[in-house]
């Protein structure tokens, strides 16, 4: 059986408490995981670096393989903006993030291209 995977913000601009009072949900095809994965492990390996002595000074690379997997979370239309850079994630089940407590409150967002070009077309609109 395929579970339906997706990422929840636990902590940073999209989780509850931050930008808004939810923690914002976003589905993603199982055909990503991979990618989802790698991105995950980046987060964790920068946020360990970020705990080092000789950090901001060391070594960039932890930093630009976090910004490269978040970039190809981009491309693959998983996150769509910085906010979600600046937002730490868990990857889940969907259908069991309903008896999860510590993810709720939880909204489920629209992501990908989609939502990318509406708001452009709303900024052309707003501001041209």
């Amino acid at each position: 059986m395929e579970h339906k995977l997706c990422l929840v913000a636990y902590s940073g601009d999209k989780s509850a408490g931050a930008m808004g009072d939810k923690n914002t949900v976003y589905l993603f095809d199982n055909k990503y995981k991979k990618y989802v994965d790698d991105f995950l492990k980046a987060q964790l390996n920068f946020d360990l670096y970020a705990l080092d002595k000789d950090f901001p000074n060391g070594s960039k690379k932890f930093y630009k393989k976090y910004l490269s997997t978040f970039h190809k979370l981009q491309d693959l239309g998983i996150f769509i903006d910085k906010w979600d850079f600046r937002t730490h994630w868990s990857m889940e089940i969907y259908d069991e993030l309903k008896d999860l407590k510590i993810f709720k409150p939880y909204k489920l967002e629209p992501n990908g291209l989609e939502v990318k070009l509406k708001w452009e077309k709303y900024c052309d609109k707003m501001y041209n």
